[in-house]
């Protein structure tokens, strides 16, 4: 684990709703501004959705918004980008966010981008961490620093932001409706969050942690770190969803072969070099989807005497249901798949 600021010149913070961006890293923040480095902030919602009185909602979104920009004056941030999205439905408009977080990178070309975790635990700041983290493995030239706001998050980097503690405070305090009309209650909370790190660090101070990729991870990675490398007793069902992977790849080519074959019998040869001009445009991506799911399931089956293995003890036949319903395939298909399935268990299936 490292400790202290990463290097960065350009920072792009994305931010779910007003507020997020000072409760999770407003220090780090305040940080980069002090060393000299650009810091721009992208709000995605407009942060309307909070419960109020009757009659004050209508005004909500463009308090948060002068929220916004006082906390970002207290942060010394040098821009703020809003998209104004429905708060608490960015699920709906991941499209949106990723074509705008695109064109924002690009634009701006930061070398480091602070976002939420996608697994955060508010539903909006999740969709925010999945739409990140695609297009860190898209687009080249940046780093993705994850931070946490209401979900812990398990980290590989601190920073000390004792030094300016009072600055992020003062930030956290500009946010009343935002908080609740409580700002009190969540700089107490946040406050003893990053006192918190001081356990890691075996000394006093205050820190924000940060989950800091070098290089885009898989969704495996992404959950193997999140739980801690947590693996399940049962291995059969990972190699079973690799088998399904593989099939549905072979039953598509298998598909296209049957229309090629018809096509060339009706003696349509327009349609039929057609079809097969796709077809072999085609192979070069199927041929590596299934070198690279062939790959995963080698790494994945269980190897003779993994508890379980035995198709006879009723392990692999309860795996074997849950990944293809009854009915979800033809008898052939079905028996392919069982004989398929046959090579990585200590004992074939029974028909």
């Amino acid at each position: 684990m490292r400790t202290g600021l990463p290097p960065a010149r350009r920072i792009l913070v994305v931010a779910p709703h007003p507020d997020d961006e000072s409760l999770g890293c407003g220090g780090t923040i305040a940080l980069y501004v002090q060393s000299g480095a650009t810091v721009e902030v992208l709000v995605v919602s407009d942060g309307a959705a909070l419960e109020e009185p009757e009659g004050s909602h209508n005004d909500l979104a463009a308090a948060r918004v002068q929220e916004m920009t006082s906390a970002a004056a207290v942060l010394g941030i040098h821009q703020v980008h809003e998209l104004a999205l429905p708060d608490g439905h960015l699920a709906q408009h991941q499209t949106t966010i990723t074509h705008a977080l695109r064109d924002r990178i690009a634009t701006f070309q930061p070398d480091l981008v602070l976002a939420p975790s996608p697994i955060d635990g508010h539903a909006d700041h999740a969709t925010v961490g999945h739409v990140i983290l695609e297009l860190f493995r898209e687009l080249p030239g940046w780093r993705l620093a994850c931070y946490e706001v209401f979900t812990p998050l398990r980290f590989n980097c601190l920073v000390d932001i004792t030094a300016v503690l009072e600055q992020k405070e003062r930030a956290i305090r500009c946010y009343q409706r935002s908080l609740f009309g409580q700002p009190d209650l969540f700089w107490e909370a946040f406050r003893a969050l990053n006192l918190m790190k001081s356990a890691v660090v075996h000394h006093h101070g205050f820190f924000e942690a940060l989950w800091l990729l070098q290089a885009p991870p898989s969704d495996q990675e992404v959950l193997a770190w999140a739980t801690y490398n947590f693996q399940p007793r049962d291995s059969g069902h990972p190699t079973l969803w690799t088998v399904k992977e593989i099939d549905e790849v072979l039953f598509a080519l298998q598909e296209k072969t049957a229309a090629l074959t018809a096509a060339q019998q009706r003696g349509t040869l327009e349609h039929a070099n057609a079809l097969l001009q796709e077809q072999l445009h085609e192979q070069v991506e199927v041929n590596a989807r299934l070198q690279q799911t062939t790959e995963q399931w080698e790494q994945e089956r269980p190897r003779e005497g993994d508890p379980g293995s035995a198709w006879d003890q009723g392990f692999w036949r309860r795996q074997f249901e849950r990944v293809f319903p009854v009915g979800s395939l033809g008898r052939a298909r079905l028996r392919r798949l069982k004989r398929l399935l046959a090579q990585y268990t200590s004992k074939s299936p029974s028909e």
